[in-house]
């Protein structure tokens, strides 16, 4: 049987917690951790495209839109290229 000991945290560390007992419980190959792991990321991402979408939804985005309209409105935003090129990295 197989068990898993899900420690305290945000579901994603549970999550993360769970892949890795699989892993040493098992001791999966690369190949099937870096599947688990694609898997997990897919999952994860669904999850956080469900709650934005829900969130759209409820109105709980409508101030930060209404924001980023202004800005765009008054000329207060960059080309993503602009910002990139004084960046340094160090």
């Amino acid at each position: 049987m197989l068990k898993v000991r899900l420690l305290s945290g945000t579901l994603r560390d549970r999550f993360v917690s769970w892949k890795l007992e699989i892993v040493y419980q098992f001791l999966l190959s690369n190949d099937d951790v870096r599947k688990l792991a694609a898997w997990l990321q897919s999952y994860f991402d669904d999850v956080w495209d469900r709650q934005i979408e829900e969130d759209l939804q409820l109105g709980k985005l409508d101030q930060l839109i209404s924001r980023a309209e202004a800005d765009i409105a008054a000329g207060n935003v960059r080309e993503l290229d602009e910002s990139f090129t004084e960046f340094e990295f160090k």
